[in-house]
């Protein structure tokens, strides 16, 4: 009986010879041959444009979604300026009803003067000297009552040009703050 040694050293030598006696070596590794070289040049080449094609894809999907989320954005606020294009409509809506009640009282008064004046003229010749004293002393008050709501229209005025330098501002800093964003 032989041993596992000796088995092993059998079949150590019949490997030996049939790898010598062949024409072509059996565990040959691949030679780098110009061909070989290119192809697998090629390989990696086509390789590194699908990874990049893919990378590409990628951008663009996630460059549609930021065209998406940017038309979100205008749209809220092209609907904050249409808000606000109703609040100063409205605004004006009121201002324009002072104004036209403040002439309905200028109307009033005129009025209520014209009648005076017409009663006055009746009684001038009984009571001359002391209706031009009572009429002297309504004018002072009307002329007072007329400071006020001048006073009152200047104040007016201003709040009304501060609201608009301040509104003008803020659409201003509104639209570089989009323009930033957009940029």
């Amino acid at each position: 009986m032989t041993t596992v040694a000796e088995d092993r050293e059998l079949i150590k030598e019949v490997v030996m010879e049939t790898i010598q006696h062949s024409p072509q070596p059996l565990f040959q590794a691949p030679s780098l041959t110009a061909a070989n070289y290119d192809h697998k040049y090629e390989i990696e080449i086509r390789e590194r444009i699908v990874r990049v094609e893919e990378k590409l894809s990628r951008q663009q999907e996630l460059m549609q979604l930021g065209f998406e989320q940017m038309e979100k954005r205008f749209e809220q606020m092209e609907k904050r300026f249409e808000q606000m294009e109703k609040r100063f409509e409205q605004m004006q809506k009121t201002m324009d009803e002072r104004f036209k009640q403040i002439d309905q009282r200028f109307e009033q008064m005129q009025k209520t003067m014209d009648e005076r004046f017409e009663a006055m003229q009746l009684q001038m010749d009984k009571r001359f000297e002391a209706m031009q004293k009572a009429m002297n002393e309504r004018f002072e008050q009307m002329d007072k009552r007329f400071e006020r709501a001048d006073q009152r229209f200047t104040e007016l005025s201003k709040r009304i040009d501060r609201f608009m330098f301040w509104s003008m501002g803020l659409t201003a800093a509104a639209m570089f703050i989009v323009y930033r964003l957009t940029a």
